[in-house]
C-alpha cells in the first residue's frame, strides 16, 4: 500500500481494517446524494431502511454508504470527498457499537451519576460514551443527549479511554421512555405505499439541505408536515422520521436548539390534523 493518501483517509483505513464502517464528513455533514441517487431514484443501498439494487459508486445515502472495504474507500470516485474531508464518521451500528452523545457538561454530569462507566471519548462540547451492542437511534432523549447506533453515524474523535461495557438496559430505556405518543392504529400499508412514502421522506429531507441558508428553517418546517401524514396513515414510524429530518438539518448547519423543536411540533401537527387516506 503507497503511504500518499490524505491523513483522514489513512485514519479511515485503520478502521475499516478493524470492521468499522466509514465515510468522509465535510464540516460534520456526509457527502450529498448524487443526481442518480436523489428522492431514492436509485432504489436505495441494500442495508437501508427499504432494502434496495443501489450500488452507487459514489458515498451517497450519508451513514448507509459507510463501508469497510479499501478499494471503495480509495477508489476515484471517493478521492475528492476525502480530500475536501474534515472528518471521518463511522456508522456505530454496523460496528456492534452504541454511542450516547453528551452534548453539554450538564448532560456529562447526568450519564455520570445516571449510566454505568464505559468508554469514553472526549468531543468539542462534551463525550461520546460508548457500549457494545445495538438500539435504536434517537436523537434528544433528554437534554443534550442523543442516541447513536443503527440508521446513524457519529464523528470518529479518537480510541477514547476507558473499557468497553455492554448496553445496559438504562440506555435502552431512553428510547422506550422518551418516545412520543404513537400514532393511531392503522390497517398495515402496502409495500407500495411504504417505498412511495420512503421516497417522498428522501426528498423532502434532501430539500432541507439543498435550500438556501437563510430559509432552511422555513423549508425544514414544511418538509416535516409533508412527510407527517406518512407516520398519520402507519407508512411510516415517527422515529425514522425524525431521524432523517436531525440529519438533513444537521447537515444544513441549523442550531440543534431549534431544529428539534421544529420537527417535534411539525410532526404533531401533520398527526393531529391528517386527513383520511383517499381510497380508490
Amino acid at each position: 500500500m503507497t503511504h500518499d493518501h490524505p491523513p483522514l483517509l489513512q485514519v479511515a483505513l485503520d478502521l475499516a481494517r478493524r470492521g468499522v464502517s466509514v465515510l468522509p464528513l465535510r464540516e460534520k455533514r456526509p457527502p450529498a446524494n448524487c443526481s442518480a441517487c436523489r428522492d431514492i431514484a436509485c432504489g436505495g443501498r441494500p442495508h437501508m431502511r427499504e432494502p434496495g439494487p443501489c450500488r452507487c459508486p459514489l458515498p451517497c445515502h450519508g451513514w448507509a454508504a459507510a463501508t469497510t472495504d479499501p478499494d471503495t474507500l480509495t477508489s476515484p470516485q471517493w478521492a475528492a470527498d476525502w480530500h475536501h474531508a474534515t472528518a471521518v464518521a463511522y456508522h456505530p451500528g454496523g460496528a456492534g457499537l452504541t454511542v450516547v452523545d453528551l452534548d453539554n457538561p450538564a448532560a456529562v454530569t447526568w450519564a455520570h451519576r445516571a449510566l454505568p462507566p464505559t468508554r469514553t471519548v472526549a468531543t468539542t462540547r462534551g463525550e461520546h460514551w460508548i457500549y457494545r451492542g445495538t438500539m435504536q437511534s434517537r436523537n434528544a432523549v433528554r437534554d443534550g443527549v442523543d442516541i447513536k447506533s443503527l440508521m446513524q453515524y457519529a464523528r470518529w474523535l479518537g480510541p477514547g479511554t476507558g473499557t468497553m461495557a455492554h448496553l445496559p438496559d438504562v440506555v435502552r430505556a431512553l428510547v422506550v421512555h422518551e418516545s412520543p405518543r404513537p400514532a393511531p392504529v392503522r390497517p398495515s400499508p402496502t409495500r407500495d405505499a411504504s417505498r412511495y412514502a420512503v421516497a417522498v421522506l428522501d426528498r423532502e429531507a434532501a430539500s432541507v439541505a439543498t435550500t438556501s441558508e437563510g430559509g432552511r428553517q422555513a423549508a425544514l418546517l414544511r418538509a416535516v408536515r409533508a412527510v407527517g401524514r406518512f407516520v398519520a396513515w402507519g407508512d411510516l414510524d415517527r422515529t425514522t422520521v425524525e431521524t432523517a429530518f436531525t440529519g438533513a438539518a444537521e447537515s444544513a448547519g441549523l442550531p440543534p436548539g431549534e431544529y428539534r423543536a421544529t420537527i417535534r411540533k411539525a410532526l404533531d401537527y401533520s398527526i393531529r390534523t391528517a386527513l383520511p387516506r383517499k381510497t380508490a
